[in-house]
């Protein structure tokens, strides 16, 4: 039975990651769904400039990087502004993002990673 690793916005950007990380395992294609490719990818429309969905706490990217990942990588560092109705009807609901999970979806190179993908894939 055929393998796809598939996903949307943020999920399709993981995949993407998955797609060029030297460990990963054999799969028959990908199928990415309206990626989030990031600040990297310079695809941001000039409206998206201005997001107030997301607070970033720059400072814990910045120590974590300069320990080459070995300080703050778990710490909290992006937060996603939902309604706090959304919180209170979903107990699972997370409101942010470690370092390492917005490094693990963030594509480092996209163009790059496309490119690298030997495997079929669906955009």
């Amino acid at each position: 039975m055929p393998l796809f690793v598939g996903g949307r916005l943020s999920g399709a950007c993981l995949g993407l990651n998955y797609g060029t990380w030297e460990k990963r395992e054999a799969v028959d294609g990908y199928v990415l769904l309206a990626p989030q490719l990031g600040l990297l990818s310079q695809t941001a429309r000039p409206s998206d400039e201005i997001n107030t969905f997301v607070t970033v706490r720059t400072w814990v990217f910045i120590l974590s990087g300069m320990t080459g990942g070995r300080l703050f990588g778990n710490t909290p560092a992006v937060f996603l502004n939902y309604p706090a109705e959304l919180f209170a009807s979903d107990p699972g609901m997370t409101g942010s993002l470690t370092r390492n999970m917005a490094i693990a979806l963030t594509p480092h190179a996209p163009q790059e990673q496309f490119a690298q993908l030997d495997r079929p894939f669906g955009l």
